[in-house]
């Protein structure tokens, strides 16, 4: 038997990636209000305050009493991101998989995934505002017992249960429409209105509420697709990436589309360039810069659940 036979053998690789799984697409950007193409280093997002009707007093060409409608703004910081990966020139010969295209995937990945991290940090986050986004407004942890003591702008839901509950769920609407968040829009059919952020354990604590799974209540089925998808008006998205606040506790965040807005300055900058420094490496370097902001603190509610 020939002993070298094993230097003939061809050795069979695969030609494709298999992703590690892992989030590859943004979850968040259909329930934010988003600004395109802008320019500096921050973004304005403008809001008309609410203003009331005047009385029309005295006789003919009587005096007018004008209306000073008052604008408040918050501001989107833009943040740079970069996803670089250097390929030698010897893995181009060793290895039959397209790396350049693999790795250029993978930055995708990632920047789907910082953008939602993005929005997630100004939801709870600082927001700044004034004339040129200056002044700090923390998020306010005031805790909110009831829809009825909502007029303060606390922005944390107290009562409850510990866990997810339907409770809670009930509660936070109720919150909501005290505060007129999206009432206008009931009965629209509107389903990107408003989000709810939650984890993998916080949904399965809803899902073990009758009324979030049963069909008197809500449309589909929770236990055929895994997962809640439109309950109480909201749409639940699971992020894995929630702030654990204390211990086993985790804030779950729900906004109305029109309280968070999303700056895009460059949506995407994919750069694959030979590296003369670097034996003639291949880098394959993805780009992104993006901002967002919390808009307007009414619209905005933190649910704190232990799981």
């Amino acid at each position: 038997m020939a002993t070298g036979i094993d230097q003939a053998i061809v050795q069979q690789y695969s030609s494709q990636f298999d992703y590690q799984f892992q989030q590859r697409i943004p979850r968040l950007r259909r329930f934010v209000r988003i600004r395109t193409d802008v320019v500096g280093n921050q973004v304005q997002f403008p809001v008309l305050n609410q203003s009331e009707m005047e009385d029309i007093t005295g006789k003919q060409h009587a005096v007018t009493n004008w209306i000073d409608p008052q604008v408040t703004a918050r501001w989107a910081q833009k943040q740079d991101k970069t996803h670089p990966v250097m390929l030698d020139w010897q893995d181009r010969a060793e290895i039959l998989i397209d790396l350049e295209s693999g790795y250029a995937e993978n930055g995708a990945s990632a920047a789907a995934r910082t953008a939602d991290g993005i929005i997630a940090g100004a939801v709870a986050g600082t927001a700044f505002q004034g004339n040129q986004g200056q002044t700090a407004s923390p998020f306010n942890t005031t805790g909110i017992t009831s829809a009825t003591a909502s007029t303060t702008l606390g922005n944390v839901l107290a009562a409850g249960g510990t866990g997810l509950t339907y409770a809670k769920a009930r509660e936070a609407r109720a919150i909501l429409n005290a505060r007129e968040v999206g009432v206008d829009d009931l009965g629209m059919r509107d389903r990107n209105a408003f989000v709810w952020l939650v984890n993998a354990g916080a949904m399965s604590q809803l899902m073990n509420e009758t009324q979030a799974i049963s069909k008197d209540f809500i449309e589909g089925s929770p236990l055929t697709e895994g997962a809640i998808i439109y309950f109480m008006g909201f749409n639940f998205v699971i992020y894995n990436a929630l702030v654990n606040t204390t211990g086993t506790t985790y804030r779950t965040l729900l906004w109305h589309r029109d309280a968070v807005g999303f700056a895009i300055w460059k949506e995407r900058d994919l750069r694959i360039d030979q590296l003369p420094e670097h034996n003639y490496s291949t880098a394959v370097t993805y780009m992104t810069s993006m901002g967002s902001v919390r808009i307007q603190d009414k619209g905005v509610l933190a649910v704190d659940v232990v799981l």
